[in-house]
């Protein structure tokens, strides 16, 4: 580079700048792995994966233009290990000076102690007592009966094939077979670190490579791992990538030995003349590699020697795979996935369910970042900051537009498969199982509904009897047409549910309080399409039983709304409660993968004239902020009109000019500015915002924007 001075200056300054921020990366991620090494429980499985480079299998008297058709193959390298629970949960025994213990640990399975903190033995004072020091330096005499001793056991993975092409369909491949191993290693040998016989909490961790790694495909297929292992209910898996540069790990020292001890095979070969452990008596395929790994490594070869190469925490196992074009080939299906923003920003994920993850700039393994990871994500909402994190204080940063952000701080994200094998036969079974729960709800079973409501992540309602379907809250199409009923289009075997809408009473607060719809006085018909969950309890805090009234068929019209008024008038002073994790399976929870993230908000009024193709769709919900499109028929599968009038202290929603509130309530004093909102189509449909900057007379002409 020439030039003067200052310019020498200027780039020195520039490149600096770059340079500061990766050694910030490069500090956090170490600090988050040696976090990871001190906090983590017994129950989870880290899985550290990485391709090696392609090995060669070598002629020794080959001539000199051999040396450009050297047969090679891919290796890829995967160590499993976690905590013993056995050793874990003694609170007798002997411990060594140099053993590494969690003080006040909680027992295997039991919430996480924040209150418990790593140390190794530094003394035996007595029979029960340990002097330990902890990651401060700080000593402290300890009984035995609180320390947990960690002990952890490894098992490395090779996976051997003639496909040379180092992409996310060969790691997929790899993982698949290699997980269904681990599984059953593990509920054979150790079934106790892995309750139900399957990998229920799973962290892994790889570098920062694109190509096989760090792409949507890949996440999207980690998220789906999930599927067979209990669902978003009952696992908690975490995605974690290295700093980009320093992605070296013991599974690079590893499949470095592996390919010395080929490359020592093939001299054996030469001097002994023929290898008795290959198939072809010498190393001259893909095959003849895999022999030779399992004779030296595998089961049944000597772990002791293995255990002393591995240093300090030895491999106890090692399993190997084959992968010709012949058997297990790998496939690479053409597949399309919508771009998970920030991708290459991001270093740690968290699966909160089949193609949906909570992803954040940098990594964190404290003790309050283990107990929310790996207690699940189904609580949180679209962002989520773990409390007690101890990386936040500092983790505040400007962005390029001048606000703050925190790079610890969770942010929910979508990665959804739109074209590919199993899209569409994932669907139709979820459909099929959607509508067979829907016909399963009674009358005042509570129900769940998806939302992407910012401020309020579900949507509570309560099934209601429907007249014209002989009393029941649900009612399936059997019909070869679809039927409307009060705008809502219920498809061939699809499931009208008869819903009453319940709000949240604070939105703020972390508490599940409700009580029933101010606006909304009257059940609405509402088609399961984004229904979740039904037939879970709630707990009334305030006021008396109060339950639905059911009517029969040919009910007079009179009486029924008679009687729906005395009950919503009985039901407006109830408050419900819902629990911070309603039990049910995960065979019952349904999620609809076509549908996207479209978060909206109306905490305060739009300023702006947006055009239909700049606005998103609303979802079904019940809270203040985009739940008027939902509650007053403007579902994506209705067609109708409507406004909405929004001030920072509440909202009132009308349909054709009747204002939605309770007989007898009187409105709150109009904001200056208002916006009226005309919600129309189906399927996607779009939200147009007109502002008025004074309040308008809501006549007929207004009651349907035109």
């Amino acid at each position: 580079m020439r030039g003067t001075l200052i310019d020498f200056l200027d780039e020195f300054e520039s490149r600096s700048e770059k340079h500061a921020k990766h050694r910030n990366l490069v500090a956090t991620e170490r600090r988050a792995q040696i976090g990871w090494e001190r906090n983590v429980r017994p129950l989870v499985v880290k899985r550290d994966i990485d391709f090696s480079e392609n090995g060669s299998i070598k002629d020794k008297h080959q001539v000199q233009s051999q040396h450009w058709v050297t047969i090679q193959y891919t290796l890829f390298v995967s160590i499993n290990s976690w905590l013993k629970v056995s050793e874990w949960n003694k609170s007798t025994g002997l411990l060594c000076v140099g053993d590494e213990v969690t003080v006040n640990g909680e027992l295997a399975g039991e919430p996480v102690n924040i209150q418990s903190f790593w140390a190794t033995i530094i003394e035996l004072m007595d029979e029960d007592e340990y002097k330990v020091c902890d990651k401060d330096g700080v000593h402290n005499v300890v009984s035995r009966t609180v320390l947990r001793h960690r002990v952890r056991h490894s098992v490395a993975f090779g996976h051997v094939s003639d496909d040379k092409v180092h992409d996310r369909h060969a790691m997929q491949h790899f993982t698949k077979y290699e997980l269904e191993k681990l599984e059953a290693y593990m509920v054979e040998y150790f079934p106790e670190d892995i309750p139900g016989g399957r990998i229920r909490r799973l962290h892994q961790h790889s570098d920062n490579a694109g190509q096989h790694f760090k792409n949507t495909g890949a996440i999207n297929y980690f998220s789906t791992l999930i599927d067979e292992r209990g669902g978003p209910i009952s696992t908690a898996y975490v995605y974690t990538f290295g700093a980009p540069g320093h992605g070296k790990g013991p599974y690079d020292g590893i499949g470095g030995r592996w390919k010395h001890k080929i490359d020592q095979s093939v001299a054996s070969a030469m001097t002994k003349g023929v290898l008795s452990y290959t198939r072809s008596r010498y190393i001259e395929s893909v095959e003849d590699v895999y022999d030779a790994l399992v004779h030296h490594f595998g089961p049944e070869s000597s772990q002791h020697r293995n255990q002393q190469l591995a240093g300090k925490n030895p491999i106890h196992r090692y399993e190997f795979f084959l992968y010709t074009h012949t058997h297990h080939p790998i496939e690479r299906p053409i597949e399309i996935f919508d771009t998970l923003k920030g991708i290459f920003s991001h270093y740690q994920y968290a699966v909160n369910n089949n193609a949906m993850v909570y992803m954040r700039r940098r990594s964190c393994w404290c003790i309050s970042c283990m107990r929310d990871l790996f207690a699940g994500t189904l609580n949180w909402h679209a962002e989520h900051c773990v409390l007690g994190c101890s990386s936040v204080v500092a983790g505040n940063v400007a962005t390029e537009s001048n606000e703050v952000e925190n790079v610890y701080t969770f942010s929910k994200r979508d990665c959804y498969k739109t074209s590919g094998p199993g899209v569409t036969r994932m669907i139709a079974s979820e459909r099929r199982d959607r509508n067979e729960q829907s016909m399963q709800l009674c009358v005042n079973d509570w129900v769940i509904f998806e939302s992407e409501d910012e401020e309020q992540h579900i949507w509570l309602g309560r099934v209601m009897s429907n007249p014209d379907w002989g009393g029941q809250g649900a009612y399936r199409n059997s019909s070869n047409r679809i039927k409307n009923y009060e705008g809502v289009s219920i498809g061939k075997n699809e499931v009208a549910i008869f819903v009453m809408w319940y709000d949240k009473i604070d939105l703020a607060s972390s508490t599940q309080d409700y009580y029933v719809s101010r606006t909304i006085t009257k059940a609405i018909v509402q088609n399961n399409r984004y229904f979740v969950y039904g037939g879970f309890e709630m707990h009334r805090l305030l006021g008396d039983s109060n339950p639905a009234p059911k009517f029969r068929s040919g009910a007079r019209v009179n009486d029924i709304d008679k009687r729906s008024d005395e009950w919503h008038d009985r039901e407006y002073g109830l408050v419900w409660r819902m629990d911070e994790r309603p039990e049910y399976d995960s065979e019952e929870l349904f999620r609809d993968i076509s549908i996207k993230k479209y978060p909206c908000s109306t905490d305060r009024p739009s300023l702006k004239t947006h055009s239909p193709s700049s606005l998103s769709p609303f979802r079904p919900g019940g809270g203040r902020s985009a739940s008027f499109a939902h509650r007053i028929g403007s579902h994506p599968s209705r067609r109708r009109e409507a406004f909405l009038s929004v001030d920072f202290r509440t909202l009132r929603v009308g349909r054709r000019g009747r204002e939605g509130t309770r007989p007898g309530e009187t409105d709150r004093t109009p904001p200056p500015r208002l916006s009226l909102a005309r919600y129309v189509g189906r399927d996607r449909s779009r939200l147009r915002i007109d502002t008025f900057h004074k309040w308008p007379i809501f006549s007929p002409k207004h009651s349907a924007i035109q």
